[in-house]
């Protein structure tokens, strides 16, 4: 049995796009909409992403400076974690032909440096928690903007 989103990643491969690429474009249009708004702070717009939504606020983050702080919960650590587990789930939500031969998330992190990331409970391709320990060796060279915690209050208040 197809999930429902694995079958809205295969339509939206079928006409060009990735199920992160209309992600991505949801989140920007958010951030139109919020600067539009006179009552809202433009220097201080927080995205929050869960799980494979995590993944397109990241990419989104990378293209739209608007976002001054972006907190991602449950999200994927690293794509090469889909590629060196023989068994991963949700991949299709997360995947974009070619995305490992010229990135990983670590050049997702150091290009929204100096802005302030933080990691909630990140997840292996299983979609088991890791520590913080574990997530900061699959992320090689973490840039210094980068929280990780277990606790979501404490990544709501700081």
């Amino acid at each position: 049995m197809v999930s429902g989103f694995n079958l809205l990643a295969m339509r939206a491969f079928l006409v060009g796009r990735t199920l992160l690429g209309l992600r991505m474009d949801d989140a920007i249009r958010a951030v139109d909409v919020l600067t539009a708004s006179a009552d809202v702070d433009r220097r201080a717009i927080t995205g929050y992403g869960s799980g494979a939504a995590g993944m397109a606020l990241l990419h989104a983050a990378v293209l739209d400076a608007r976002l001054s702080r972006v907190v991602l919960e449950d999200t994927l650590a690293s794509y090469r974690l889909v590629v060196d587990q023989p068994v991963h789930r949700l991949a299709p939500e997360l995947l974009v032909p070619g995305l490992l031969t010229r990135y990983d998330t670590p050049a997702l992190l150091g290009a929204i440096a100096p802005r302030s990331v933080t990691i909630v409970s990140p997840r292996d391709a299983v979609g088991d928690p890791m520590s913080e320990s574990a997530y900061r060796s699959s992320i090689k060279g973490t840039p210094a903007n980068i929280r990780v915690t277990s606790n979501r209050l404490q990544a709501v208040l700081n």
